[in-house]
């Protein structure tokens, strides 16, 4: 929750509390949508992939991306600083090292 999410939510609640019948506001859909928060990261496993990028030049170099899960396998000219020129870079998919 932002900060200007949190202020408005906490001045609604406070506006809300003073009236006689507060189920009757002009704020109720701003009461539920901010008082229910899904934790960061909930949703994102489903449709993102964590891939790698190494160069087609053999050095070694790569970069970290994410990409849509749905999408076909990224190829970009990116900017290889071991030969220092841009090469093309092919996805991989990162390894999940093992916990403990």
């Amino acid at each position: 929750m932002t900060y200007a999410m949190f202020i408005r939510f906490f001045t609604v609640a406070k506006a809300k509390a003073k009236l006689a019948n507060p189920t009757e506001t002009p704020w109720n859909h701003m009461i539920a949508s901010y008082s229910v928060i899904s934790p960061p990261g909930l949703f994102s496993s489903n449709r993102t992939l964590i891939v790698r990028l190494v160069s087609m030049a053999g050095t070694g170099y790569f970069y970290t991306m994410t990409r849509n899960r749905l999408k076909d396998k990224l190829q970009l000219m990116k900017y290889d600083p071991v030969v220092r020129q841009h090469v093309l870079f092919t996805e991989q998919k990162v390894k999940k090292g093992k916990k403990g």
